[in-house]
């Protein structure tokens, strides 16, 4: 994992040069530490053991990789009843998906958004970069428009 001391820019991707620049951070004082990922998809089984009817909502904050998350979690969707990504409005990772492809893939995944929040909006343009977005599982008959 690629970190920056201080900072909330902690990711498997690399951080763009221009996002440095915006956020004005100090590429020097970059360093990495080596974690462990696992599929949730193999964890969750055991998390929610003996629980009759468990109903799981899962809120995910990777920076960058939301969307890998959630197709870790591929084998215990039906356990999901909703979920809180924070999806990019803006590039800030080299590699990152875009906001379209995430809201895509969730929907097929049968996630439909509820709620959308701004995160870290830039005081000088009042841009936001992201979004905390709330999504609920939807069971019934989707139609796209």
């Amino acid at each position: 994992m690629k970190r920056l001391p201080q900072t909330y820019f902690n990711s498997l991707l690399p951080l763009r040069t221009d996002s440095e620049q915006a956020y004005s951070l100090d590429p020097s004082s970059r360093s990495q530490t080596t974690i462990q990922l696992r599929r949730l998809d193999t964890v969750l089984p055991q998390l929610i053991e003996g629980i009759q009817s468990p109903s799981v909502f899962m809120k995910i904050d990777t920076q960058g990789h939301d969307l890998s998350v959630v197709r870790g979690a591929a084998g215990v969707l039906n356990h999901i009843v909703g979920l809180q990504s924070e999806l990019p409005a803006v590039q800030i990772y080299d590699g990152m998906a875009s906001m379209t492809t995430v809201l895509d893939y969730y929907f097929t995944c049968r996630f439909v958004p509820i709620g959308f929040h701004p995160v870290n909006t830039m005081r000088d343009t009042q841009i936001s970069p992201e979004f905390d977005v709330l999504f609920s599982r939807f069971e019934g008959s989707l139609v796209r428009t």
